[in-house]
């Protein structure tokens, strides 16, 4: 009987922890209607998170006492979105902000360019334009 006891408490915590929670899906777009897969989808103060998918469309599991999700991509602005229901789609708008210069070494190093004591390659945007490959 305290083995049956012990065993129903357990799954009763187990319960709360599962039903102390919303899932909120929706989907994010960019200012022109288009969908934007790779979206990081995060639960302000917390290291939940999800990504879209390639519709756009995401699901996240948001714990009681959580009333903030984090939406952000690379070239756009960064969103913080207040949690008022269960449906929760985003439009994105483009940053004001470019990146000028990455210089990318080994390992994921950081550095600045001229504390390299190598060659750097400089590809401008330019460049890149006026190549004849398709994009994969």
């Amino acid at each position: 009987m305290k083995k049956l006891m012990l065993l129903f408490a357990i799954f009763s915590i187990l319960g709360l922890q599962v039903y102390a929670q919303n899932t909120v899906t929706g989907k994010v777009i960019d200012d022109a209607g288009e969908a934007l897969p790779g979206v990081s989808v995060l639960v302000k103060g917390t290291t939940i998170g999800t990504m879209t998918l390639g519709d756009g469309a995401y699901s996240i599991d948001v714990p009681d006492g959580s009333n903030t999700l984090v939406f952000s991509y690379i070239g756009m602005e960064t969103q913080e979105v207040a949690i008022t229901g269960n449906v929760i789609d985003v439009t994105l708008v483009q940053s004001s902000e470019f990146i000028d210069e990455v210089v990318v070494t080994a390992l994921g190093i950081s550095k600045e360019k001229k504390a390299l004591s190598y060659e750097v390659q400089t590809v401008s945007s330019d460049d890149i334009a006026l190549s004849n490959t398709d994009d994969v």
